[in-house]
């Protein structure tokens, strides 16, 4: 064998060189080549007995093998305390069991936002944000202040659709104060009631014209914004203004603290729209038109000409809101109105829709119901007993041509009790004369009748009843259709309902004669005087369901005649009130009454004797005859059957009983 000096352990590897030279089962090269106290298996460089050692360090990159990510890998990062080997040492990392967890410098919260950019860096559900001044969670550029983090991210201030702090859609906010835009759509708002023509204060009329609004929908409606326009100009209500849910809402044409533009039981709304109060304001026409818009849509339109119609609903043609000839207007001033029955935008298109005011309100003798339900429109089958009464009867006119033709001027009256507007077509007056012929007129047109109303008939159509009743008439025939005769004579007012059933709405039993002892129910007056209902309802004028009692009427004490040109001799004239409202009871000596009237009607106070018929027919009907404020007094039939102070004498021969001033 080879000799080899200088190997302590015959090894081979001369002592020198070998690690273990007492060791002869470790091989120098096997077992440390470079001889640096790391065993060539664990040396990373067994060549160089410079290099580090390092126990376990698989892929010799310095970094032991329990704290390499790596160990097969002698590039990577060497990391000391990086639970999940991930690069970021533990102390740094917000999730250091996820090696995939993003790798953020200075991030307080670990919320992935560095803390120089999050709005608050102590809680990680924060959202994160990129320049965004006042941590609102809306960036910068779609932040509508981004100097107030009062101001919320779910707005659309930049009209995409889109929430900004992308949840999805939002409504349009555009003065982005976290509220969505109300939106008003077509038919929304409609307009209902237009006052154009009001009565004339001072001549200015201009300054009480009103305009009705009414909310179609179930929910209240903020009004600020809504531009209201004319032909002339507009108005843009603007603050605090809304209508109900089926509200209405009234705007005037000048300030309502002015006490003569309107009365104070009207509350208005908004004011003032006209054009000279507001610059470049509305001016209501007797053509024009209305437009609504909000937010550039139309929400409804309404247009009319020459709407008024005529006194007592006869308008100047079938469409109400169409053109007619004002040259007859109503001596009262109504509005248009929307039926209740045509209340959205599209049937308040319609002129048939429309009709004239007829409820009276105020203190000026003008029609229409300001803030309020319209008006409804009764057709005749749908009308019940007492809605139309007689409330005015001329039997025995004055004629220019002689008492043998005054049948010409013979008129009935009839009253409307109901509160709806009467379509009086399909309406029937009967008469039943003395000798049993039945007369019946049917009425054939479309003639309007408001409540608390008066229509007239008439047997001529002459003029010769005056201009003031010329507009609200129809015309009878009295020898094939109608007759108020002298006599006796039952007179009815009659409809078919439905179902096709005649329905009696009213009937007025007289005898007009020379009274006697046994007369009840008779009439008479002087020439030229009509008699008039004092108590408007069914039950008091002389229907049979009143027992005839015709205590209710008078001689009309009309102070004025209704035609100057009847005027025959000093103080005998036609009397009465034909289309208007009835007067007081005729009372000798004053507003051209005579004896002759007087002595056929007369006012009595309690206490007082009737003798003869009416003496077992006593009742007050609730009246006030004396106007002594309590309704207890009695009217009692003539002045020969009557003792007034008790005393056991008629008036006919007790001169105390003619007392002119009882009432």
């Amino acid at each position: 064998s080879t000799i080899v000096a200088d190997d302590g352990d015959c090894d081979g590897v001369l002592t020198a060189d070998d690690c273990a030279d007492d060791n002869s089962a470790l091989g120098a090269i096997a077992a440390d080549g470079d001889c640096d106290g790391v065993l060539t298996a664990d040396d990373c460089d067994d060549s160089d007995d410079t290099s580090t050692v390092v126990a376990d360090d698989g892929d010799c990159d310095g970094v032991l093998t329990a704290d390499d990510c790596d160990d097969s890998d002698d590039t990577s990062t060497v990391v000391a305390n990086d639970g999940d080997c991930d690069g970021v040492l533990t102390a740094d990392d917000c999730d250091d069991t996820d090696d995939a967890s993003t790798v953020v410098a200075d991030d307080g919260d670990c919320d992935g936002v560095l803390t120089a950019d999050d709005c608050d860096d102590t809680d990680d559900a924060s959202t994160t944000v990129a320049t965004d001044a006042d941590c609102d969670g809306t960036i910068t550029a779609d932040d509508c202040d981004d100097n107030d983090p009062g101001i919320q991210g779910s707005l659309d201030c930049d009209g995409d659709g889109f929430c900004d702090n992308g949840n999805g859609d939002i409504t349009v906010d555009t003065d982005c104060d976290g509220t969505p835009d109300q939106t008003i759509s077509a038919g929304d708002l409609i307009i209902t009631e237009i006052m154009h023509r009001p009565y004339a204060f001072s001549a200015d009329e201009k300054y009480r014209e009103w305009i009705e609004i009414y909310n179609t929908t179930a929910s209240s409606i903020n009004l600020d914004g809504l531009k209201v326009a004319d032909d002339v100009g507009s108005v843009t209500i603007s603050g605090a203004y809304s209508i109900d849910a089926g509200g209405y809402f009234l705007l005037l044409s000048r300030d309502e603290s002015d006490s003569e533009t309107i009365d104070a039981n009207i509350i208005f709304d908004f004011f003032p729209f006209h054009d000279t109060v507001v610059a470049g304001g509305l001016s209501l026409g007797n053509s024009d038109s209305l437009k609504l818009t909000y937010s550039g849509v139309v929400i409804d339109t309404v247009s009319w000409s020459s709407a008024n119609g005529n006194q007592n609903g006869l308008y100047g043609s079938a469409a109400p809101i169409l053109s007619s000839d004002l040259s007859n207007k109503s001596e009262y001033r109504a509005s248009i109105s929307l039926l209740t029955s045509a209340y959205d935008s599209v049937s308040n298109d319609d002129a048939l829709n429309w009709i004239e005011g007829g409820t009276p309100f105020g203190t000026r003798g003008e029609r229409g119901t300001p803030g309020s339900v319209n008006d409804f429109v009764l057709t005749s089958a749908e009308l019940t007993l007492g809605d139309l009464i007689y409330s005015e009867v001329m039997i025995n006119p004055y004629s220019s041509s002689g008492s043998g033709n005054n049948n010409e001027q013979q008129y009935v009256e009839l009253y409307n009790t109901s509160s709806g507007i009467i379509n009086l077509n399909g309406v029937m007056l009967e008469s039943v004369e003395s000798d049993g012929t039945t007369l019946t007129y049917t009425v054939s047109t479309d003639a309007f009748l408001a409540p608390d109303d008066y229509f007239l008939f008439v047997e001529n159509s002459s003029a010769e009843l005056g201009v003031s009743v010329v507009d609200n008439r129809l015309v009878y025939n009295q020898v094939t259709e109608f007759n108020a005769e002298q006599g006796s004579n039952d007179l009815y007012v009659k409809t078919i309902d439905g179902d096709g059933a005649t329905v009696i709405l009213d009937d007025l039993s007289y005898t007009f004669g020379n009274p006697t002892t046994v007369a009840k129910g008779r009439w008479k007056s002087a020439l030229g005087a009509s008699y008039e209902l004092q108590i408007l309802n069914y039950l008091a004028n002389g229907s049979t369901g009143a027992n005839n009692d015709l205590r209710a009427w008078c001689v009309a004490g009309a102070g004025v005649p209704y035609s100057s040109t009847y005027i025959n001799g000093a103080d005998t004239y036609n009397r009465g009130t034909p289309g208007d409202p009835n007067s007081g009871c005729c009372v000798n000596g004053t507003n051209g009454c005579t004896a002759t009237d007087d002595n056929f009607q007369d006012i009595y106070a309690v206490g007082a004797v009737i003798y003869g018929y009416a003496a077992t027919s006593i009742s007050t009907l609730g009246l006030d005859w004396d106007a002594d404020g309590e309704n207890e007094s009695v009217h009692g039939y003539w002045d020969d059957y009557i003792d007034e102070d008790g005393d056991g004498e008629p008036a006919s021969t007790d001169s105390d009983d003619l007392d002119e001033t009882v009432q």
